[in-house]
């Protein structure tokens, strides 16, 4: 992990941004995976491996599905977490 940070600073990528452009991509992805499974009318959980990453690779080839996404930015514990959501208006317990 220091290595990659290091690395990052050589090339002056600050990791921080990297990795928050990363994870934001991977929920991206898994948003799409959940959304296609649904139309489809399956369960990830009864899904094979194969079909999972049929509809990833499908995901990383559309560029815009964060258009579709509302983001929202809430506090918790001193903490900032990102919410992304279809909904405007979120409920937290």
């Amino acid at each position: 992990m220091f290595s990659l940070i290091n690395a990052a600073r050589l090339y002056k990528i600050n990791p921080d941004n990297a990795l928050e452009h990363t994870n934001q991509k991977f929920i991206r992805r898994f948003n799409y995976l959940e959304e296609h499974t649904i139309k489809q009318g399956k369960e990830l959980k009864n899904m094979t491996l194969e079909e999972m990453d049929a509809i990833w690779n499908e995901a990383k080839k559309v560029k815009d599905y964060n258009s579709f996404f509302l983001s929202s930015k809430i506090i918790v514990g001193g903490m900032d977490l990102h919410v992304r959501t279809r909904e405007a208006i979120h409920t937290y317990v």
